[in-house]
């Protein structure tokens, strides 16, 4: 019997669950902004807690989390955990699969933190705490841009010379592929049939757009790496200022995340603050939100041409799952693509699944709540049988 501890690391959000073999005994999530952090659990009972910490709580939550852990594994007799697995979102080939890590797979993370400090930064930060506190447990990487070496070449390369592409290894390696994953797993309990032609739309910490055709990736919207807070800029006005800030890469993408997307036009961090702005008839709020949206609808209606056709519109992610006021801003302007939400079940539809478009809608419109945790525990027996397959055959 297995007992694993499941970390989903990041620069604002943490996430962490404790598996049973196949079944989830405890959750915590960690959320943070500029003027507070939230910890949302949910333990044995399954009743869930609210809770303000700090920052410096944020930055310690996996000890914190260790802790409640031993209270879980007394309280509910659990065995000693015996494996940790960690979402790993990094950019390269070397990352686009599953994989045991390794004191080689660590040095390849100290590599990329180079060119990828946000992505590599956290994990590296766990994996320290973990082999510090759990020294003698295996580790895994449950990678969340697997789903996406599915894609055609057409969708993952860029018009760069082969050489130059596998010599520096820019692809597009995609991102929320263990969400995405489980929505194609649970897709038929909610609508009663497998779509054929399906679009992701995972809005988070971070929006991704994924087309989906026949159960697989054809397309993502996130490319080499996931962008700045700004959205997708032009290369050419990334460069201009760069140069007008005199600023080395690693300094722009710092730069960028601090001043683009949501906290520079509207000075709030979040899709719930700007909501709370735009009631207030907010300028800024109101532009920021008519961006935000803009790119997404965009970025759906690229996809329907990698899946030929669309069939099922899904929101996932955080404010996919809980933001009815999101979900309708942005179907609004989908009309032509013959998806019509029905706005009494789009606003009962608040963390949890369900259809949200009207009965004769010719395609319909879906909240369906990603399970990453139960994605990183079958990565982690996946890795062991092939480990184990290997073994006996050698």
């Amino acid at each position: 019997m297995a007992t694993t501890l499941l970390i989903c690391p990041g620069a604002t959000t943490k996430k962490y669950a404790l598996f049973s073999d196949d079944t989830c005994v405890f959750e915590v999530s960690y959320t943070c902004s500029s003027s507070e952090c939230v910890v949302e659990g949910k333990g044995v009972s399954g009743e869930r807690e609210t809770s303000v910490v700090s920052h410096a709580d944020f930055e310690l939550a996996l000890a914190q989390v260790l802790q409640k852990v031993e209270s879980v594994m007394t309280s509910t007799r659990v065995q000693e955990i015996t494996q940790v697995v960690l979402k790993v979102a990094v950019p390269g080939t070397y990352f686009q699969k599953h994989a045991e890590i390794t004191p080689h797979y660590i040095a390849e993370l100290k590599q990329k933190e180079k060119s990828a400090v946000r992505h590599v930064r956290p994990i590296l930060q766990e994996l320290t705490v973990c082999q510090n506190m759990l020294p003698e447990v295996v580790l895994y990487a449950a990678s969340d841009s697997d789903f996406h070496t599915s894609m055609p070449s057409s969708a993952r390369e860029y018009s760069l010379s082969a050489e130059l592409a596998k010599n520096l290894d820019i692809y597009k390696f995609g991102v929320h592929g263990l969400s995405a994953t489980s929505v194609v797993e649970k897709i038929h309990s909610v609508i009663g049939i497998d779509p054929k032609r399906m679009v992701i739309c995972n809005l988070g910490e971070t929006v991704s757009v994924t087309a989906v055709r026949d159960g697989v990736s054809v397309d993502t919207s996130c490319s080499f790496a996931t962008g700045t807070q700004a959205g997708d800029l032009d290369v050419s006005a990334s460069l201009q200022i760069m140069k007008s800030k005199n600023l080395r890469p690693t300094e722009f993408e710092t730069f960028m995340h601090s001043q683009g997307g949501l906290q520079a036009v509207a000075q709030v961090g979040d899709i719930l603050s700007l909501f709370e702005k735009v009631s207030r008839r907010d300028e800024s709020a109101n532009k920021a939100l008519e961006l935000y949206v803009h790119q997404i609808q965009k970025a759906i209606a690229a996809a329907t041409v990698a899946s030929k056709g669309i069939d099922a519109l899904v929101f996932s992610g955080v404010y996919g799952v809980r933001s009815p006021e999101i979900r309708a801003a942005v179907l609004q302007g989908l009309l032509h693509l013959q998806v019509q939400i029905n706005e009494e079940r789009n606003n009962m539809m608040v963390g949890k699944d369900g259809v949200i478009s009207q009965r004769n809608s010719v395609v319909k419109a879906v909240v369906v709540k990603g399970d990453e945790f139960s994605q990183m525990n079958v990565a982690a027996k996946k890795i062991k049988l092939s480990s184990e397959t290997k073994n006996s055959s050698s």
